[in-house]
Formats: structure tokens, C-alpha cells, sequence
């Protein structure tokens, strides 16, 4: 439980929310249903990580950092753009199949490892193909190695 009371009090509130019960009080334990939930929700945000470096620098250094690694790796726009189309199909796919599993279409828990492991495939294998395809004129990490003027 937490100590902080505003934190608990939203936690209280999207539990409320989420179950549709306006009597619940503490936190209570996660249905099994929600723990399968939460863990495919903690397997995506890892996918969502990958994310994040290029967010970064577009954020602090913006078109000049973007500019600058595209002069010294030309694919590096097909492969930044395909694995964002890729990462925005894989949440679409695993919202899908949440959806579906609310219609009790298949158990909770294959819907929730069938939408986590979907999104693994749909995240990283498009990028790993570009990666390997379009070796020469790409990089994983060497356009993070931009300092401004």
C-alpha cells in the first residue's frame, strides 16, 4: 500500500473506475484476469523502450540532430519510419485482440500472451529486417553520438 495518500486515493479511483464500483474503499488484490492484463501491459512497455533514445533527441536537439544523422546514414529515415509503423500496427493488434477477449471469444489469459507476443513480433521484427537490410546505410546507436555546435 502506498504511504503517499494522493497516490493512493488515484489508485483507489481507477480501481473504482475500471470494476465499476463506487463501494470500493482499499486497494484490493488483482483478479487473475487483471494480472494477466498488467503483465502483457509491462511485456509491451518494454517493447515501448525502444521508443524512447530517438524521442530523446528529437526533443533536446530536434531537426538538426535529424538532419545530421540522415547526411550520414540515408536509410536511417525508411528504418526509423517503418519500425514506428510497425510499433503503431503491433498496439493496434494487441488492442484488438483485448477487444476480443472481452467478448470471451478465447480465455483472458491466451488473449493477453497472444496480443503480448504479437506485439514482440509486430515491434521488432520489422526492425531487426531493416536493420540487416539496410545495413550500410543505417545505425542502431551511432547517430545517439550527435553533439551540437
Amino acid at each position: 500500500m502506498p504511504e503517499n495518500s494522493f497516490l493512493q486515493n488515484t489508485q483507489v479511483g481507477l480501481v473504482r473506475f475500471v470494476r465499476q464500483d463506487s463501494t470500493i474503499k482499499d486497494l484490493p488484490q488483482f483478479t487473475p484476469i487483471e494480472k494477466y492484463r498488467a503483465t502483457g501491459l509491462l511485456a509491451i512497455g518494454f517493447v515501448t523502450c525502444l521508443y524512447l533514445p530517438i524521442l530523446s533527441y528529437l526533443a533536446l536537439y530536434g531537426d538538426d540532430w535529424w538532419s545530421t544523422s540522415l547526411k550520414q546514414y540515408p536509410q536511417q529515415g525508411l528504418l526509423e519510419t517503418s519500425t514506428a509503423l510497425s510499433g503503431l500496427i503491433a498496439a493496434q493488434s494487441n488492442i484488438l485482440l483485448t477487444r476480443a477477449g472481452g467478448y470471451v471469444m478465447r480465455p483472458m489469459s491466451e488473449i493477453v500472451k497472444l496480443g503480448a507476443g504479437a506485439c514482440l513480433l509486430l515491434a521488432i521484427a520489422p526492425c531487426a529486417s531493416a536493420l540487416y537490410f539496410l545495413q550500410s546505410e543505417t545505425t542502431f546507436f551511432n547517430h545517439y553520438n550527435y553533439l551540437p555546435y
